[in-house]
């Protein structure tokens, strides 16, 4: 639902609760949004943080690209001898 905010300041509790139960509340400015009521995304406390960090490490380690790794490129590119190429 979109609403003025002159039209909201007297109906702002009813559209908390729109906003709670799932409507798009959109406040409106001279016809144009301009802001949106809704619910309050809770923090994520540090064991969450830590966990979905975890998981994201566990993933990482099983999605190793194949290929040289940098050690074995120096080989590559520089000669043993003089460090140059």
């Amino acid at each position: 639902m979109k609403i003025s905010i002159s039209e909201a300041k007297a109906k702002l509790s009813a559209l908390v609760n729109a906003a709670l139960a799932g409507e798009q509340v959109i406040l409106t400015k001279h016809g144009r949004p301009v802001a949106e009521i809704r619910p309050f995304a809770a923090k994520k406390s540090p064991a969450e943080k830590l966990s979905a960090i975890q998981r994201i490490a566990a993933r990482s380690k099983t999605k190793r690209l194949s290929g040289v790794s940098a050690a074995e490129a120096d080989n590559f590119l520089y000669d043993d001898d003089t460090g140059l190429p």
